[in-house]
């Protein structure tokens, strides 16, 4: 706890440094808040406390967020408000016409920096966790639900008005296997890392609610758009 406690207050420092501003308040309301709730606001208050900023952002207003104080009068919290204070307006909250980079990147380490650390959990959160994701699904499918047919047939005639010579051109280009997929920096969605991911021979099947044609991925990691073409000439993928 320590370790962590020194790392963020170095961190603090030094962006403060850069961002002509001071952090020493910031640390103590960090040492304070550590001692009484433990390593959970480094690794779940923080990171959503960026998470809200970002959102702040996105919108170019700060919203509500209770778990720090805002000053009296004033639209922003009071925690991070040196960094703050450079990208939002201090009094109504808007977001400056020309906010401080270096600001945002400052906010964005000092609140993420600890959000993806793998520690156990306690079953509370864990049952909480899994009641939300449920609870997502279930509203994902009630939306999806609400869609009558003629809502999906106005919207593919749209997509294909706006974009029929993107999807056109990027089909064919798929087929004659000049665009190839490739993976990202991180590991894949079945723990897959480093050299790992490319020595994977299959992939999944692709298919989404509304019975789009089902994509098949080769060994080469090519997307053939045409099922008979690609069983007619390489052996059937597994399913995953």
């Amino acid at each position: 706890m320590k370790s962590l406690m020194s790392l963020w207050s170095q961190l603090a420092l030094e962006s403060a440094s850069l961002c002509s501003t001071c952090a020493i308040r910031d640390i103590n309301t960090v040492a304070d808040r550590v001692e009484h709730e433990g390593l959970s606001f480094f690794t779940i208050t923080l990171p959503d406390y960026g998470k809200a900023i970002q959102k702040w952002l996105d919108c170019g207003q700060v919203g509500i967020y209770s778990a720090f104080r805002k000053e009296r009068g004033r639209g922003l919290p009071i925690f991070l408000g040196g960094f703050l204070n450079r990208v939002f307006d201090r009094s109504s909250g808007s977001l400056l016409d020309e906010p401080c980079v270096a600001s945002i990147q400052a906010l964005r380490q000092l609140t993420l920096l600890f959000g993806k650390l793998e520690l156990p959990c306690s079953d509370t959160r864990k049952r909480k966790a899994i009641q939300n994701y449920v609870k997502c699904e279930q509203e994902v499918r009630w939306s999806d639900s609400q869609l009558s047919h003629r809502d999906i047939e106005e919207f593919t005639k749209l997509s294909h008005l706006l974009f029929r010579d993107v999807y056109t051109a990027m089909d064919r280009d798929i087929y004659h296997q000049r665009i190839v997929p490739k993976h990202g920096p991180g590991s894949t969605a079945d723990g897959l890392s480093g050299n790992r991911k490319f020595r994977q021979a299959v992939g999944p099947i692709v298919s989404n609610r509304f019975s789009l044609p089902v994509r098949a991925f080769s060994p080469t990691g090519v997307i053939m758009t045409s099922w008979m073409k690609w069983t007619s000439s390489n052996p059937v993928p597994k399913y995953l």
